[in-house]
């Protein structure tokens, strides 16, 4: 999926957001918890919250994000993200 795929239902693009790394970051974190229902003390979020770090990690974990926006679709999402920023393909 590239990069200026939308994320959501809501129509929340990340392109706009992209050009300010704050602004979007504040949209991504707020898109997580409101339209995915990841709550901000979940250890999902916190991961999430710590590793996404810039806008090209940003860009990085949306390349690997798939449409599922369940908890367990963003849990794969987070784990294939880790593991390519990692350099583990497996």
């Amino acid at each position: 999926m590239p990069h200026a795929a939308r994320l959501d239902k809501q129509n929340f693009d990340y392109d706009f957001y992209l050009e300010n790394w704050d602004r979007g970051r504040q949209f991504f974190m707020i898109w997580l918890e409101f339209v995915c229902g990841l709550s901000k003390e979940s250890g999902l979020y916190k991961i999430i919250d710590s590793s996404v770090c810039s806008d090209s990690d940003l860009i990085f974990w949306i390349d690997h994000y798939d449409g599922d926006f369940n908890p367990e679709g963003l849990e794969a999402t987070t784990r294939r993200y880790i593991q390519s920023k990692l350099g583990d393909n497996s």
